[in-house]
């Protein structure tokens, strides 16, 4: 009995690996094509993220084992393009849990101020009834959509100008973008389809775009 008990544990064990091995080079071959839409590159299955690799982004200083799965990149429009599955963990052993974010991070000539942008949550807004107050802009509509968080509130206010309020606002829902130095990124807490990245790059880089021309020559 306990022979036929470990042969199903073992049979579950090799069933599990080879689902995720065909699942794996299943999603390897959507970001092929994801790439060939943007005029992109796969480059490679996985590689590892250290606090260096993006400079100050937020998102790529917390917790451990930083990965990132599936890269695509290139240049377009002017930038450095990276778009990649990514990953990293907390806690240890019971208490491990693993964060998996879609990304995309552009590499600018520019070295800009540190930015963050996302969609307002319910414990942001209690935040703000505490005195714990965001940027607020002239846009009410985008006041309660957005908390906008930024030592500068002058560079705020001129990257976020009117166009910019109304492409945000246009979004059915954005990433989180962080911008700090010459890299800015953008991305979902979770795992998108492979042709997700191609309106995701999209937005990115139209949010370049509509940065001011005088704050691109001032930094």
């Amino acid at each position: 009995m306990e022979i036929f008990i470990f042969a199903i544990i073992f049979a579950v064990i090799i069933l599990i690996a080879v689902y995720a091995y065909y699942a794996s080079e299943q999603r390897r071959k959507d970001m092929v094509a994801a790439a060939g839409r943007l005029g992109l590159s796969y480059l490679q299955e996985s590689a590892d993220i250290n606090d260096d690799t993006y400079g100050e982004i937020g998102l790529f200083q917390r917790g451990s084992s930083r990965e990132a799965e599936h890269m695509l990149g290139g240049s377009k429009d002017g930038c450095n393009v990276d778009l990649f599955d990514y990953q990293y963990t907390t806690g240890s052993d019971k208490d491990k849990t693993t964060h998996n974010y879609s990304v995309c991070v552009l590499t600018v000539a520019q070295v800009f101020k540190p930015l963050f942008i996302r969609t307002e949550s319910f414990l942001d807004r209690i935040a703000g009834a505490v005195g714990f107050d965001d940027i607020d802009f002239e846009s009410k509509e985008f006041s309660n959509k957005y908390y906008v968080k930024s030592g500068d509130r002058k560079f705020a206010y001129d990257v976020i100008h009117p166009q910019m309020i109304e492409f945000l606002l246009g979004i059915g829902a954005i990433p989180e973008i962080e911008i700090s130095g010459r890299h800015m990124a953008f991305y979902f807490n979770e795992i998108i389809k492979p042709e997700e990245y191609v309106p995701l790059c999209e937005f990115s880089l139209q949010f370049y775009k509509l940065i001011p021309h005088y704050l691109k020559s001032e930094m």
